[in-house]
This record gives C-alpha cells, sequence and structure tokens, in this order.
C-alpha cells in the first residue's frame, strides 16, 4: 500500500560530483558503485519544471523560511552548468537506495519469516531540485514536505488482499507509531497524538476527513487536504495552492480574498 549561491557559498557548501560516483554536499560524502551513476546518462537527465517568476507571489515569511544558507543558490547551478549533475548524482543515489531495499526485501522472502512480517518504508523529507529555484529541504511546499510510505502487510493476513493498491489519502508520520501499535496489537498509550492508519491500510480507498499537518520553526505550520495546502507563517502571511489544477503549487491563491475565504475556515481549524 503506498500511501500517497554565489561561488562563495557554493565553495562553503562544499559541493563536489565526480564520475566515479561519488559526490560530497555540505561536508557529507555520499559513495555510490558507479554502475547507478551510468543508468541515468546525463544526456537524459529530465531537469525539473520551474516556473521563472515563481517566487513573486510568495509573501516574505515563506522566503525567510525557505532560505538556506548551505547549498549553493540556485543562480550557481546555472551559472556553472551543474544543474544536470546533481540531478543525476539524486537520481544515482535513488537507485542505488532502491537496489538495496530490493536485496532487503529479496532476504525476507527468501527466509522463514516472510509471511509473518510488517514492511514499512518511508523517507524523513523531500526535496528541492531546483524547483521554486532552492535546494535541499528547508521549506513547507509539497517537495520539501511530500515523502514516500509504503505499507506492506504479511502474506498470512487478510490485509494483504491490499498489496499493490494505492491511496490517496494525505497522512502524517505521526501516525507510524499509533500504526505500528495495532500491527503488533497493542495498546495506545494516553498521550499519543498520531492516528492510527490501520483502517487505511485494511480499505485504502475509505474515506479519510484527516489533514497532514508539518511545522517547520516556530508558528509556520502547514495544512494539506486532499485537495488544499493552507500554509500560515510565524507573521501571519499565507499561502494557498489547489493540487488540481496546480500541483506544482505555483499560484498562490491566499491574495485573492474569495478563494481564500471559502478554504480557510475548512483547513486553519486545524493549526497548531
Amino acid at each position: 500500500l503506498t500511501l500517497e549561491t554565489t561561488d562563495t557559498a557554493a565553495a562553503a557548501a562544499n559541493i563536489q560530483i565526480t564520475a566515479d560516483g561519488t559526490f560530497e554536499v555540505d561536508g557529507s560524502t555520499i559513495t555510490l558503485p558507479k554502475r547507478f551513476l551510468d543508468l541515468h546518462p546525463l544526456k537524459d537527465v529530465l531537469l525539473p519544471t520551474v516556473l521563472e517568476d515563481d517566487m513573486e507571489d510568495i509573501p516574505q515569511g515563506g522566503r525567510l523560511l525557505a532560505h538556506n544558507p548551505l547549498p549553493p543558490a540556485h543562480a550557481w547551478f546555472l551559472k556553472k552548468n551543474r544543474w544536470k549533475e546533481a540531478v543525476q548524482a539524486y537520481l544515482a543515489s535513488v537507485s542505488f537506495v532502491d537496489a538495496c531495499v530490493g536485496r532487503l526485501i529479496k532476504s525476507l522472502d527468501d527466509g522463514p519469516m516472510a509471511d509473518h512480517t510488517w514492511v514499512v518504508l518511508l523517507s524523513d523529507h523531500g526535496f528541492f531540485l531546483g524547483e521554486k529555484e532552492r535546494w535541499a529541504k528547508q521549506a513547507l511546499w509539497e517537495r520539501a514536505t511530500r515523502v514516500p510510505l509504503i505499507i506492506v502487510p504479511p502474506k498470512s493476513l487478510p490485509e494483504s488482499s491490499v498489496r499493490n493498491s494505492t491511496c490517496s489519502a494525505p497522512v502524517e508520520l505521526l501516525s507510524l507509531y499509533p500504526t505500528l501499535l495495532d500491527f503488533c496489537q497493542l495498546k495506545h498509550p494516553p498521550h499519543l497524538e498520531g492516528r492510527s492508519l490501520m483502517p487505511l491500510v485494511q480499505s485504502p480507498q475509505r474515506p479519510w476527513p484527516y489533514p497532514a499537518i508539518t511545522t517547520f520553526g516556530k508558528g509556520n505550520h502547514s495544512i494539506r487536504s486532499k485537495r488544499w495546502r493552507y500554509t500560515r507563517y510565524a507573521d501571519q502571511s499565507e499561502e494557498l495552492y489547489d493540487h488540481i489544477a496546480d500541483p506544482h503549487e505555483w499560484h498562490n491563491l491566499a491574495p485573492q480574498s474569495e478563494v481564500l475565504e471559502q478554504v480557510r475556515p475548512t483547513l486553519a481549524p486545524w493549526l497548531p
């Protein structure tokens, strides 16, 4: 079940990408076999679609929150012609992780516990590769807050019938602990804030009236429903995106008061 800079700054971030499959970002060296880099020839790498004036309708609170001095600015990648190489390295790292997960799952399937083991695969955050002229993760937009979340029930349980199903409900990683408690048939401590995902595991298409809430820094919160993303920053500035019409979050609808006044009452009550 799949739930759905300047040159000086570049030097400080220590960005290095080499042909042997090693790349270094901000002092953290990431090494992978060269064959995974070869899976993504530079000539075939597709760059993210970027709207040139994408940041013009972003309020000051959003601009300040998204400012990350560690990676180079997007202008550096363009000036040095390194955008494709950076995306290639990222794709190679994803392919490497995918292969490692495949080895792990094969070992599980070949062993005695395959029919009695829950598999939960997730990431901790998303990553900008030039979208909104940003790199890394520091923001409350979709690209930074959305992660893969895959839950595979044991073959021995009735829930295994939903394998290979997709659920489009917005959920939170905060819900993983209570979900794991349900997997193990353990009681929930009264202080838990997360909401068990077991109902969605059992029936991926069932109604799910709860949004996903992301907080980054004091007073900065984003509420993601199935259709809308509503964000309020510490300075009380707002953003609103319609993910049916605008999946890239290119057009902030908050300045359009009639739309904001219609949607805000359904999402603002979820703000912490």
